[in-house]
């Protein structure tokens, strides 16, 4: 009886440590055929982890990738007359960022006083001026009121 019980520990030890390695294994598995295209956000940039493939299709080596990312449209002039709209580039464009900055809008940083005056009709700008003016797009009257606006307050 005592062969049969010691005989009963040692099979259920090995089937222990059987699971335990079948598991271990498995989970290997899972994880190196698992895509490695993962994203991982940090700050402006995204970290990739993925297999850079060398010249030969053989030696494969796990590499980080940072990538900057990229904004999907960059301002351009595409205008610089009137009637002022999204992309006009014009002296009275400050006009307008002059006039949106007395109600405290956020134009962003650029402009020589980094205050978001710089003459060019963009998307922030275009935001503030929705906002407080209903509008998106100027034509010379409206500019030369803001510009008498600009005079009786700054008096």
């Amino acid at each position: 009886m005592k062969n049969t019980s010691s005989n009963i520990k040692k099979q259920s030890n090995y089937f222990l440590w059987g699971g335990v390695t079948l598991i271990g294994v498995l989970g290997c598995v899972v994880w190196y055929f698992s895509p490695k295209n993962k994203f991982v956000e940090v700050g402006e940039t995204q970290i990739r982890s993925d297999y850079q493939k060398q010249n030969d299709q053989e030696n494969m080596i796990a590499e980080p990738v940072i990538e900057k990312k990229v904004r999907s449209s960059r301002f351009r002039c595409v205008n610089r007359k009137y009637p002022l709209a999204y992309g006009t580039c014009h002296p009275d464009v400050e006009t307008l960022q002059k006039y949106l900055k007395i109600y405290k809008e956020d134009l962003g940083n650029s402009g020589t006083n980094k205050d978001g005056v710089d003459g060019m009709l963009g998307r922030k700008t275009i935001k503030a001026a929705r906002k407080r003016l209903g509008k998106n797009s100027f034509t010379e009257k409206d500019i030369e009121g803001m510009k008498t606006d600009i005079k009786i307050i700054k008096i």
